[in-house]
């Protein structure tokens, strides 16, 4: 509603012509004064702020990415109209200007998404802005997950791919990351599991939607183990000094010894043996499930020591 007033003083105080808005506190209102066809002043006429007595335009922007990942050297520059006028720039919130130079540049940015604003501050009026956004990024640095080979069980592969936080950098956190097309993003930290021997793109993203350089990277086939030969000595009585030593292979893994389904050991070798049968199993360190073990049962004879003889 408009208030009509007669022309005296104290109207004339009331109605300073002063704007009250202030773009840099961001209120969307402004309190003017105008005169009417008789000559009147009308006060506190209320301007809407989607009324924009002279609108502003974002012409152009220039950026200039980090030369690193981690590197705080970006820049962004923007201009926009009406050139001559002072207009209020801001690059997510932090002011520049007024200016009446039209252009402005923001130097010292990293890796990341800004919002740029552009205010009409003479005369000042919120109404009249423009907005946009830029990204500035680099390629996330993403370092080697830990891989787990496949077993030699189809239904039941094992391979796995973890890729950890310490792993990623550069970006914004938290992460997320996926190994293909037909895999969803999970939490940095989390891991894909029960996965086929094969080739996947491990694809980071970051907290503003920045991705990441596609990584290939490889969940290898294991070999079923194979027990070459085993040698063996006979314990002698009563003593338990018999012996069993294995000789296995294979191609893709790192391989440990078990006796009797006891703890696994990288020595081939068990010593201190009595008389008996064992089952001795040779397992791949990279393949907890087992599923290319290779297995022999192997006995060892008793031999009595002969006395020593008085004969010369």
């Amino acid at each position: 509603m408009m208030i009509v007033g007669n022309m005296q003083a104290s109207d004339s105080l009331l109605t300073s012509g002063k704007k009250l808005l202030s773009s840099m506190l961001g209120i969307l209102w402004s309190s003017t004064e105008k005169l009417d066809t008789s000559g009147r002043i009308v006060k506190n006429s209320i301007i809407p702020a989607e009324v924009c007595t002279e609108p502003v335009v974002i012409t152009s922007v220039i950026t200039k990415n980090p030369t690193s990942p981690c590197a705080m050297d970006g820049e962004i520059t923007f201009s926009a109209t009406p050139v001559g006028k002072l207009i209020a720039y801001f690059l997510n919130g932090d002011g520049m200007g007024p200016t009446d130079e039209g252009t402005v540049t923001y130097e010292n940015l990293g890796v990341g998404v800004y919002t740029l604003r552009a205010v009409l501050a003479e005369p000042v009026d919120p109404a009249c802005f423009d907005e946009t956004e830029r990204t500035l990024t680099t390629d996330i640095v993403v370092g080697d997950p830990f891989i787990r080979p496949a077993g030699c069980n189809r239904c039941n592969p094992v391979g796995l791919i973890r890729l950890d936080e310490n792993q990623v950098t550069c970006g914004q956190p938290p992460y997320q990351y996926t190994i293909g097309e037909c895999f969803e993003f999970i939490p940095v930290g989390e891991a894909f599991r029960n996965l086929k021997a094969g080739i996947y793109e491990l694809i980071v993203i970051d907290s503003q939607g920045t991705l990441s350089e596609p990584k290939l990277v490889e969940v290898a086939q294991l070999e079923k183990v194979k027990i070459c030969k085993v040698c063996t000595t006979p314990a002698h009585c009563p003593r338990n000094d018999g012996s069993i030593c294995v000789k296995a292979k294979s191609a893709t893994g790192t391989l440990q010894y078990s006796r009797d389904h006891g703890r696994f050991q990288d020595d081939p070798c068990f010593c201190d043996l009595a008389p008996g049968t064992y089952k001795v199993t040779v397992n791949q360190k990279e393949d907890p499930s087992g599923s290319c073990n290779a297995c022999a049962i192997v006995k060892v004879e008793a031999k009595k020591r002969k006395r020593p003889s008085n004969d010369c």
